[in-house]
């Protein structure tokens, strides 16, 4: 069963993808970045080579219909989310509040 997964270079996703590559799925991705650098961290090296990347908006409908088709999707595990664009982060990770006020 094929599962696309969306936001899949985040933290969360980039667990999800681990969990998916472990249990022998080829898991199709869609995401607005193209570095899946959290991917290489937390799925393991050859982990992006390992799923079908797609560089795109989920509020693309047309997008998300084409990855569907084309890829016999099955399953959806959606983990896409807007980023407060303001925010900051300090040297250890947490955000720094001032900037959403």
């Amino acid at each position: 069963m094929t599962t696309l997964v969306t936001g899949a270079f985040g933290c969360v996703g980039a667990g999800v993808i681990r969990g998916l590559l472990a249990a022998g799925e080829r898991p199709v991705v869609l995401d607005l970045d193209d570095d899946p650098w959290r991917v290489r961290m937390i799925a393991g090296l050859d982990a992006p080579s390992r799923v079908v990347s797609v560089r795109g908006d989920v509020t693309d409908r047309a997008i998300l219909g084409r990855v569907v088709r084309e890829h016999g999707v099955r399953r959806l595990i959606h983990l896409a989310a807007w980023q407060i664009p303001l925010c900051r982060q300090d040297k250890h990770g947490r955000l720094d509040a001032r900037e959403l006020t």
